[in-house]
């Protein structure tokens, strides 16, 4: 934004007018106002002597009100971020510095924690694993067979029947490939295995919790084929390719604040 000295008749852009003034204010790189017109569209304040004037979606802005409304903000605080801001980014936020703390002990997570993003919500390792022992203890959620309850109406007494999921090779393959590389995938994983294998979310779901659940009995009862077997090489699990990304992952580094500039 910089004053121009009229030279041709134009129109102001704020109150249509036409620009009669020896100086007017021009804004890159067409918008040109009367000095006395040009003003934020929020707060109404004048822009004549800011010498700094933002525009987005065809309203003009002080610096204060741009930010506010189109300022990248803290995944936790929802605050703008200052230049001077400290920040710390996850894959899908970004957090002050003092804000990226675990949702549940609210612990400060610093630079080299190990964190986990569950559903969207920032943990630390000990709350994750915690709630991850839970689950698994969760009887109600574990089933056997795959069964899926289904009540027919008769006579009393009254009888359930259950109606097996049978799973062909291709998608026992697809199962075993992913819980091989991930035993414990989260919900992107699961969307996708849904799409590949056409299971419901629930038999993807309690066929890695009986899977989980059978391979930590051998594991405290193995027997003695299992015992004799040859462990796998070292590195062997690590070169396995994952339909996604582990939760898993480091903190990153502090970096500077991301903040938009304004049109001059």
């Amino acid at each position: 934004m910089y004053f121009v000295e009229s030279t041709l008749i134009s129109s102001c852009t704020g109150c249509g007018h036409q620009i009669l003034d020896r100086f007017f204010l021009r804004v890159s790189p067409d918008m040109e106002w009367h000095a006395a017109c040009l003003e934020c569209a929020e707060c109404k304040k004048s822009l004549e002597e800011s010498g700094t004037c933002f525009v987005k979606d065809g309203k003009t802005l002080c610096k204060e009100d741009y930010y506010r409304l189109y300022g990248i903000k803290c995944g936790k605080c929802q605050k703008v971020f200052n230049k001077e801001d400290l920040v710390m980014r996850t894959r899908m936020q970004i957090y002050h510095f003092d804000c990226f703390r675990c949702e549940s002990c609210d612990l400060h997570l610093l630079p080299g924690d190990r964190f986990h993003l569950r559903d969207g919500h920032l943990l630390c390792t000990a709350d994750h694993d915690a709630f991850e022992t839970r689950s698994e203890e969760s009887k109600d959620e574990l089933s056997q067979h795959l069964d899926v309850p289904i009540k027919r109406a008769s006579t009393p007494p009254q009888r359930t029947t259950r109606v097996r999921t049978v799973l062909s090779k291709k998608q026992l393959h697809m199962l075993q490939t992913c819980y091989n590389a991930n035993p414990r995938p989260d919900a992107l994983v699961k969307e996708q295995l849904v799409e590949m294998t056409g299971l419901s979310s629930r038999v993807i779901r309690v066929w890695f919790q009986n899977k989980r659940c059978k391979d930590k009995k051998r594991h405290l009862h193995p027997t003695p084929t299992q015992t004799a077997q040859k462990t796998s090489p070292p590195g062997e699990a690590d070169s396995r390719l994952m339909p996604s990304q582990m939760l898993e992952t480091p903190c990153t580094s502090l970096v500077s604040s991301p903040v938009s500039s304004g049109i001059q």
